[in-house]
């Protein structure tokens, strides 16, 4: 009896329209996921970029070092 139940499930589970059905589900979570992951990275480089102006408006006699290794990727 085991073996009838693990033999229908295997077949069940293995069925073309719900093998197509979980890769369409999985690329739309796929998408979401990568379309979340742009949207974060533009907000990320909005964000640096106000940041590089403020650092360049600042009156510190430092100020184009910082942002000279801001250019560069480094931490300041």
């Amino acid at each position: 009896m085991e073996e009838r139940v693990l033999s229908g499930l295997k077949q069940r589970l293995l069925a073309p329209d719900l093998l197509a059905q979980f890769a369409e589900e999985n690329r739309k979570a796929f998408n979401d996921a990568a379309d979340g992951a742009c949207q974060d990275r533009q907000k990320a480089e909005h964000s640096l970029k106000k940041l590089k102006s403020r650092i360049a408006k600042h009156p510190d006699r430092n100020r184009g070092r910082h942002v000279h290794r801001l250019n560069e990727g480094q931490d300041v």
